[in-house]
């Protein structure tokens, strides 16, 4: 039985990164991996019957050629034949007896040029067994040993590719592969080990596809890889009623001009404004229908400002009801009369004075007042003075 190499197709799976476009998360070119089988040849050993034809010398004969004793029958006087080292010839055919007088004729072989074995010389009855030294194998000439390529066994024990150099055996993996620590075994490299996959935060990587997530209140932008801060104000406006901002990781809710916020940080309830400083106004404040205003009680008016008033003065509004003069003191309206003329009952209207109906107007006689001026008259008979008040008869 010999050891027969023979060559046999073997496979295994190479992750590559490919360049794709139409990413679903982005719509220009991007990285992807994608498993490739890879198929070598590699080599098995198998047992095999071979037959060989080996030519056998008589005891005590060298072999004279490559073919052994091609001679079969034996000389005459072989005493005298042997002893003549040229003469080297034996009988082979057992039906003619070997002559007992023909002894073993030379020196050993193996003491000139090691038998012309590379290695190792073996002699037994005169022939020549060559062997090889541990790591070589014998050729087919029999003698000559060449080193034995531990990678044509088994691939040398390793899973992928075997190199022998310089008496080292060394095993290497294919792209996607690496190499585990007992030198020969390779396993799927995992992206994610190396710069965490391109990921920024965290990386995953199974059934052959690497895929980055981010951690919680994080979400992925569309690069695929790197990270940004989720917004709460995005959703749901973080809670807040009116207004919400996001800073130092909190969020902070605010609530629009004319409102205040709650107890709760998140509720806006609508601000009464004459619930401070009375809204501004001197006097009463007024909010109906989110709308302030300012109103001025009784007796008073409210003042261009819009929020002061002002004591209403009686006499600027058809002057007090006073026919002439009209005053205002201490909230009451008091009506006075011009000079000659009476205030009357009514204490409004007033009524000129007659000179002539008191000290009859200064005249002797007769009084006449007409357009406020008092006329001095004589009876008949009389005559006016020149002072134009008294008479003479």
């Amino acid at each position: 039985m010999v050891k027969v190499r023979k060559p046999c197709l073997r496979a295994y799976t190479k992750i590559e990164r490919v360049r794709k476009a139409n990413c679903p998360y982005s719509d220009e070119w991007c990285v992807d991996y994608k498993p490739r089988t890879i198929y070598y040849t590699g080599y098995t050993h198998k047992l095999e019957p071979r037959y060989v034809t080996v030519h056998r010398c008589c005891e005590g004969c060298f072999p004279i050629d490559e073919h052994g004793c091609p001679h079969k029958e034996c000389l005459k006087d072989l005493t005298e034949a042997c002893e003549d080292t040229r003469i080297q010839y034996c009988s082979c055919d057992e039906k003619l007896p070997e002559p007992p007088q023909c002894p073993f004729p030379g020196k050993d072989p193996c003491s000139q040029d090691n038998g012309g074995c590379s290695h190792y010389c073996h002699a037994h009855k005169g022939a020549v067994n060559c062997t090889c030294a541990p790591g070589f194998v014998l050729q087919k000439d029999g003698r000559s040993c060449k080193e034995e390529n531990p990678c044509s066994k088994y691939n040398g024990g390793c899973s992928h590719y075997c190199h022998y150099e310089n008496r080292t055996l060394t095993c290497q993996c294919a792209v996607g592969f690496e190499l585990t620590n007992d030198g020969r075994t390779c396993r799927e490299k995992n992206p994610c080990e190396e710069s965490n996959g391109g990921c920024e935060q965290n990386c995953s990587y199974e059934q052959g596809q690497l895929r980055c997530y981010c951690s919680p209140g994080f979400d992925l932008r569309p690069d695929g890889k790197t990270c940004k801060e989720i917004n709460p104000c995005d959703e749901d406006n973080g809670g807040c009623e009116h207004y919400c901002s996001y800073k130092n990781k909190k969020v902070h809710c605010r609530c629009a001009p004319g409102y205040s916020l709650l107890l709760d940080k998140r509720s806006c309830t609508e601000i009464n404004p004459c619930k401070s400083g009375n809204g501004g106004c001197e006097q009463k404040c007024n909010f109906i229908d989110k709308k302030m205003s300012c109103e001025c009680e009784s007796e008073f008016i409210l003042q261009p400002d819009g929020r002061s008033c002002k004591v209403i003065n009686p006499c600027q509004g058809n002057n007090g009801g006073c026919e002439q003069k009209c005053l205002y003191v201490d909230k009451r309206v008091t009506c006075e009369c011009e000079p000659d003329f009476t205030l009357q009952p009514d204490g409004q209207s007033c009524k000129e004075n007659n000179p002539c109906e008191s000290g009859n107007g200064g005249c002797q006689q007769k009084c006449f007042f007409k357009d406020r001026r008092v006329t001095c008259g004589c009876k008949v008979g009389f005559e006016m003075l020149p002072d134009g008040r008294n008479c003479r008869g």
